[in-house]
Protein backbone atom coordinates (compact mmCIF):
# COMPACT_ATOMS: atom_id res chain seq x y z
CA UNK A 1 0.00 0.00 0.00
CA UNK A 2 2.68 2.81 1.04
CA UNK A 3 4.39 1.47 -1.86
CA UNK A 4 1.90 2.82 -4.23
CA UNK A 5 1.40 5.86 -1.80
CA UNK A 6 4.38 6.94 -0.16
CA UNK A 7 2.61 9.69 1.87
CA UNK A 8 -0.22 9.90 4.02
CA UNK A 9 -3.26 11.41 3.17
CA UNK A 10 -3.71 15.08 5.40
CA UNK A 11 -6.11 17.70 5.28
CA UNK A 12 -9.32 17.47 3.37
CA UNK A 13 -8.22 14.15 1.86
CA UNK A 14 -7.97 12.79 4.65
CA UNK A 15 -11.31 14.03 6.45
CA UNK A 16 -12.50 12.90 3.00
CA UNK A 17 -11.51 9.60 3.47
CA UNK A 18 -12.47 9.24 7.12
CA UNK A 19 -16.09 10.44 5.72
CA UNK A 20 -16.28 7.98 2.92
CA UNK A 21 -15.22 5.03 4.71
CA UNK A 22 -17.10 5.58 7.65
CA UNK A 23 -20.43 6.41 5.98
CA UNK A 24 -20.04 3.05 3.84
CA UNK A 25 -19.37 0.99 6.62
CA UNK A 26 -22.49 2.03 8.80
CA UNK A 27 -24.06 1.08 5.55
CA UNK A 28 -23.19 -2.19 5.43
CA UNK A 29 -23.96 -2.64 9.24
CA UNK A 30 -27.01 -0.75 9.04
CA UNK A 31 -28.39 -3.22 6.49
CA UNK A 32 -27.95 -6.24 9.22
CA UNK A 33 -29.61 -5.14 11.84
CA UNK A 34 -32.37 -2.76 10.21
CA UNK A 35 -33.54 -5.84 7.94
CA UNK A 36 -34.85 -7.39 10.84
CA UNK A 37 -37.12 -4.57 11.48
CA UNK A 38 -38.80 -4.69 8.14
CA UNK A 39 -38.57 -8.76 7.31
CA UNK A 40 -42.15 -8.71 7.90
CA UNK A 41 -42.92 -5.85 5.18
CA UNK A 42 -39.93 -7.59 2.72
CA UNK A 43 -41.53 -10.67 3.11
CA UNK A 44 -45.07 -9.47 2.08
CA UNK A 45 -43.63 -7.59 -0.90
CA UNK A 46 -42.00 -11.19 -1.97
CA UNK A 47 -44.74 -12.85 -3.14
CA UNK A 48 -46.41 -13.09 0.44
CA UNK A 49 -44.23 -15.47 2.09
CA UNK A 50 -43.90 -16.37 5.60
CA UNK A 51 -42.25 -14.13 7.31
CA UNK A 52 -39.96 -17.14 8.19
CA UNK A 53 -38.95 -17.83 4.89
CA UNK A 54 -37.93 -13.81 4.70
CA UNK A 55 -35.59 -14.66 7.26
CA UNK A 56 -33.72 -16.75 5.38
CA UNK A 57 -32.29 -13.59 4.08
CA UNK A 58 -31.24 -12.34 6.84
CA UNK A 59 -29.00 -15.73 7.26
CA UNK A 60 -27.82 -15.55 4.08
CA UNK A 61 -26.70 -11.70 4.49
CA UNK A 62 -24.72 -13.02 7.44
CA UNK A 63 -22.96 -16.00 5.69
CA UNK A 64 -21.66 -13.80 2.94
CA UNK A 65 -20.76 -11.43 5.36
CA UNK A 66 -18.55 -14.42 7.20
CA UNK A 67 -17.25 -15.97 4.04
CA UNK A 68 -16.44 -12.50 2.66
CA UNK A 69 -13.26 -11.59 5.07
CA UNK A 70 -10.78 -14.38 4.01
CA UNK A 71 -11.14 -13.85 0.11
CA UNK A 72 -11.17 -10.04 0.70
CA UNK A 73 -7.92 -10.71 2.07
CA UNK A 74 -6.38 -12.78 -0.25
CA UNK A 75 -8.11 -10.46 -3.08
CA UNK A 76 -6.54 -6.97 -1.67
CA UNK A 77 -3.17 -9.29 -1.91
CA UNK A 78 -3.59 -9.60 -5.69
CA UNK A 79 -5.28 -6.50 -7.01
CA UNK A 80 -4.71 -3.87 -4.31
CA UNK A 81 -6.71 -2.40 -1.32
CA UNK A 82 -7.88 -0.16 -3.34
CA UNK A 83 -9.25 -1.35 -6.29
CA UNK A 84 -10.95 -4.57 -4.17
CA UNK A 85 -13.00 -1.62 -1.84
CA UNK A 86 -14.22 0.06 -4.84
CA UNK A 87 -15.27 -2.82 -6.50
CA UNK A 88 -17.01 -3.87 -3.50
CA UNK A 89 -19.04 -0.81 -2.93
CA UNK A 90 -19.85 -0.76 -6.41
CA UNK A 91 -20.86 -4.84 -6.49
CA UNK A 92 -23.12 -3.74 -2.78
CA UNK A 93 -24.96 -1.13 -4.93
CA UNK A 94 -25.86 -3.29 -7.80
CA UNK A 95 -26.47 -6.09 -5.40
CA UNK A 96 -28.89 -3.56 -3.27
CA UNK A 97 -30.34 -2.59 -6.52
CA UNK A 98 -31.43 -6.35 -7.20
CA UNK A 99 -32.81 -6.56 -3.66
CA UNK A 100 -34.95 -3.30 -4.31
CA UNK A 101 -36.12 -4.25 -7.68
CA UNK A 102 -36.98 -8.76 -6.78
CA UNK A 103 -40.55 -9.35 -6.47
CA UNK A 104 -39.94 -12.61 -5.74
CA UNK A 105 -37.87 -15.13 -3.23
CA UNK A 106 -35.70 -16.32 -5.69
CA UNK A 107 -34.66 -13.00 -6.95
CA UNK A 108 -33.87 -11.79 -3.56
CA UNK A 109 -32.45 -14.76 -1.33
CA UNK A 110 -29.16 -14.26 -4.04
CA UNK A 111 -28.92 -10.98 -4.29
CA UNK A 112 -28.99 -10.87 -0.48
CA UNK A 113 -25.89 -13.10 -0.28
CA UNK A 114 -24.27 -11.36 -3.19
CA UNK A 115 -25.21 -8.18 -0.29
CA UNK A 116 -23.32 -10.16 2.50
CA UNK A 117 -20.39 -11.07 0.23
CA UNK A 118 -19.09 -7.31 -1.28
CA UNK A 119 -20.54 -5.70 2.79
CA UNK A 120 -18.39 -8.74 4.15
CA UNK A 121 -15.27 -7.36 1.49
CA UNK A 122 -15.70 -3.64 2.45
CA UNK A 123 -15.50 -4.13 6.02
CA UNK A 124 -11.59 -5.16 6.84
CA UNK A 125 -10.93 -3.65 3.90
CA UNK A 126 -11.89 -0.39 4.90
CA UNK A 127 -10.48 -0.49 8.47
CA UNK A 128 -6.97 -1.51 7.08
CA UNK A 129 -7.29 1.71 4.64
CA UNK A 130 -8.75 4.09 7.32
CA UNK A 131 -5.80 2.95 10.20
CA UNK A 132 -2.98 2.85 7.38
CA UNK A 133 -3.57 6.71 7.14
CA UNK A 134 -2.93 7.21 11.08
CA UNK A 135 0.33 7.85 12.37
CA UNK A 136 1.46 5.58 14.79
CA UNK A 137 1.10 8.18 17.52
CA UNK A 138 -2.60 8.61 16.58
CA UNK A 139 -3.82 4.87 15.80
CA UNK A 140 -5.63 4.48 18.86
CA UNK A 141 -7.65 7.86 18.15
CA UNK A 142 -8.63 6.10 14.04
CA UNK A 143 -9.44 2.53 16.04
CA UNK A 144 -11.48 4.88 18.36
CA UNK A 145 -13.41 6.60 15.74
CA UNK A 146 -13.36 3.39 13.54
CA UNK A 147 -15.26 1.78 16.44
CA UNK A 148 -17.87 4.68 16.71
CA UNK A 149 -18.83 4.69 12.87
CA UNK A 150 -19.40 0.79 13.75
CA UNK A 151 -22.20 1.08 16.59
CA UNK A 152 -23.90 4.16 14.58
CA UNK A 153 -26.10 2.33 12.71
CA UNK A 154 -27.30 0.40 15.55
CA UNK A 155 -27.96 3.82 17.75
CA UNK A 156 -29.91 5.40 14.74
CA UNK A 157 -32.67 2.98 13.91
CA UNK A 158 -35.49 3.29 11.83
CA UNK A 159 -38.72 5.50 13.16
CA UNK A 160 -41.26 4.22 14.68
Amino acid sequence: MRAMFPERLWGWRFILLNMVLGLGHMVVLFNAGSYVALLPHAASDLGGVLPSFGGWAQTDFMIGLALAFPVARWLSHRYGDYRVLIGAFVLYAGASYLCAISQTLWLFLPARILLGLAGGATLPLGQSLWLNEYPDRLKSVGLGLWALFTLMPFTIGLPA
